[in-house]
């Protein structure tokens, strides 16, 4: 009998203990979430701020450009002034696609009006993507297998 009580208080006892260490565990877990989402809350009213900020200054940008555009002599459609391309700017393709929203190639054919062989090929190899590069290739090979003209 007195095994049986010393065992069922044992048991008792661990398991008081058990629940003890859960409710502190628990208490901690809640205390992490509670900052995790906080932190959270904050990054995302960052990124909102941030977004509405490269927008209006994306705008201004814009009518900046235009205001230039607008205001510069024509040159009969003779060459583009360097500075106005971006294409040629020596960042990488990932910066390029964040502020332009296309591959340098596919500005090229937008807003300059090259055909899609001229474009990808007076584009650089490290500024192109894998199936930009896949495509000229295509592209060169119809080109020298079509008969040309006269």
């Amino acid at each position: 009998m007195k095994r049986l009580a010393l065992i069922s208080m044992t048991v008792a006892a661990c398991l008081s203990l058990a629940a003890c260490g859960n409710s502190n565990d628990q208490a901690k877990q809640e205390s992490e979430i509670s900052s995790l989402k906080t932190a959270n809350s904050k990054l995302k009213k960052k990124a909102a701020k941030k977004n509405s900020s490269s927008a209006t200054s994306d705008k201004n940008q814009q009518s900046s450009q235009q205001t230039q555009a607008s205001n510069a002599p024509a040159n009969n459609g003779q060459g583009q002034q360097a500075s106005a391309d971006p294409t040629t700017s020596t960042g990488n393709l990932h910066d390029f696609v964040n502020q332009y929203g296309v591959s340098p190639a596919r500005y090229k054919m937008e807003h300059q009006g090259m055909s899609e062989l001229e474009a990808l090929q007076s584009t650089p190899t490290g500024m192109k993507t894998s199936g930009e590069i896949q495509m000229q290739h295509i592209l060169e090979q119809q080109g020298q297998a079509a008969p040309q003209g006269n």
